[in-house]
C-alpha cells in the first residue's frame, strides 16, 4: 500500500506515516524508485514514543502485578495481541506464550537487551568480567 492508504487505514497523518518509515518502525517497508510502499498486511503502525512507553509499562507490570495498563495504544485485545507480536518481530522481546487473557499473557513477555535498549533511549553498558592476575 503507499502512505496515502496506510494514512486513511490507520487514521494518521501521512507526515506521520513517513517519520514512522524513516525511523524503521514499519515492518517491511521499502522505498522503491522514490515512492515509499507498506505492506498489505501490516496491521499495527505505531511510533517510537508509543512503543517506548509499552515497553516501560511491561517493566511496570513486572514489579507491581496490580498496575493497571494505559489502553491509549490498544484499546481492544486484538489490538494489544498485534502489538505484542509487533514487539516480538522487532526484536524487542523475546520468547512469549499466546495466551487469551491479557494479563496472563504480560505476565510471560521478557523485554531483550534490545528492547531495554529501546525503553531507555541509549545504548545500555556492557558489563565485562575482567580477569584479576596477581601482582608480581
Amino acid at each position: 500500500m503507499t502512505v496515502r492508504e496506510a494514512s486513511e487505514m490507520f487514521h494518521i497523518d501521512e507526515k506521520e506515516v513517513r517519520k514512522n518509515y524513516r525511523a524503521r518502525m514499519i515492518i517491511g517497508a521499502a522505498n522503491i524508485n522514490g515512492k515509499v510502499y507498506i505492506p498489505d498486511d501490516t496491521t499495527i503502525m505505531p511510533n517510537k514514543k508509543d512503543i517506548q512507553s509499552f515497553l516501560f509499562q511491561i517493566l511496570q507490570k513486572k514489579n507491581n502485578k496490580d498496575y493497571v495498563f494505559s489502553r491509549k495504544l490498544c484499546p481492544d485485545r486484538e489490538t494489544l495481541f498485534c502489538l505484542v507480536e509487533y514487539l516480538y518481530r522487532r526484536g524487542f522481546i523475546g520468547e512469549y506464550k499466546f495466551n487469551d487473557d491479557v494479563d496472563s499473557l504480560l505476565e510471560t513477555v521478557m523485554l531483550t537487551s534490545e528492547g531495554l535498549e529501546f525503553v531507555m533511549g541509549s545504548r545500555l553498558l556492557d558489563f565485562k568480567v575482567f580477569e584479576l592476575s596477581p601482582v608480581q
